[in-house]
């Protein structure tokens, strides 16, 4: 087993998720201690099942919509570990409507949880990594922050809002020794599969041109990818693992 994160501190939002919860134990694997955010408890039977393991973990709950419980995440995982070193976020809604349908009440949720909520867990995080002089942040996009797809209004605002974000802000904090990437999956085979477009398995799949869809290892491989020393000149930009769906 490598240790690539030996003793770092690493903060996931949305950690009850397929792919929060399948990078949040890759991490661990890999010596880090993590903190696992989210308003479900199920990411809180994940830690005890890890603990009983022996990793170091621990879980916050947290909506991410609401600033004041962001910040108290961050402070929380200083209070406990003394720092944060990575944040990945994974926070995210994924159901959408063509704009005629959208209600603006989705709209609004939408874009809190996936835009808002984003940029909170960021702006806290880099208040701390400030202090430290250090960190790595990798936020969870789409290729549908990329390019266009039909029906899809909302989430795709957001994802695209996060996509650019995320350059922004690692070129403001370049030189502050902090880096900021997005990582942009394609369909993930989950059980929400098919939520975000309403499509059966079977045409997300020919939409792919690999044939099949993304896994929630794959794009947790890319998280840790991009959160290590071996990614330590990659910043502001986005790590597309789409199974070919972007070139089309």
């Amino acid at each position: 087993m490598r240790n690539r994160f030996q003793d770092k501190v690493v903060v996931i939002t949305g950690g009850a998720g397929s792919v929060g919860s399948c990078t949040a134990k890759m991490f661990l694997q890999e010596g880090a201690k993590v903190v696992l955010a989210d308003s479900s408890k199920q990411a809180q039977s994940y830690i005890a099942d890890w603990k009983q393991e022996g990793y170091d973990c621990t879980f916050i709950s947290t909506d991410v919509t609401d600033y004041h419980q962001v910040e108290a995440l961050i402070k929380s995982t200083v209070d406990l570990y003394g720092r944060v070193d990575v944040l990945f976020t994974a926070a995210g809604l994924h159901h959408d409507n063509p704009c005629h349908e959208l209600t603006p009440e989705n709209w609004d949720q939408l874009i809190a949880v996936n835009l808002s909520g984003t940029f909170y867990a960021n702006k806290y995080a880099i208040v701390q990594m400030l202090k430290q002089g250090s960190g790595t942040i990798v936020n969870s996009c789409s290729v549908f922050g990329i390019v266009g797809a039909e029906g899809l209004t909302g989430y795709a605002a957001a994802m695209g809002a996060v996509k650019t974000m995320s350059r922004s802000i690692a070129v403001t904090y370049a030189d502050k020794g902090i880096r900021v990437n997005s990582v942009c999956p394609g369909t993930i085979d989950s059980p929400t599969v098919g939520e975000l477009t309403g499509k059966s398995k079977q045409e997300l799949i020919a939409d792919h041109p690999a044939g099949r869809l993304g896994t929630p290892e794959e794009v947790a491989k890319c998280v840790l990818f991009l959160a290590s020393d071996k990614a330590s000149f990659v910043s502001g930009t986005e790590l597309v693992m789409d199974g070919g769906y972007k070139a089309q």
